[in-house]
């Protein structure tokens, strides 16, 4: 959703703007990201991936709470 503004801008898209469409491409990749992540399920890559994300969902807790507090 971020980059949706830029990305008009920028190449003159102005279709990737509406909502559908950022619905359609955020499913798109979301069901991309599933059919990779069952397949590296059990691995040792599915692991680091544990971590990683355990380690991102921390990072965007933090963020959170200083943006409440207003110190971002």
């Amino acid at each position: 959703m971020v980059l949706a503004p830029m990305i008009a801008d920028t190449w003159g898209m102005v279709w990737i703007t509406n909502t559908w469409v950022k619905v359609g491409i955020t499913g798109v990749f979301s069901a991309l990201a599933a059919v990779i992540l069952t397949r590296i399920e059990g691995t040792i890559w599915g692991r680091y991936y544990v971590i990683i994300a355990y380690l991102f969902s921390i990072a965007l807790v933090v963020w959170i709470v200083l943006r409440l507090l207003n110190y971002v």
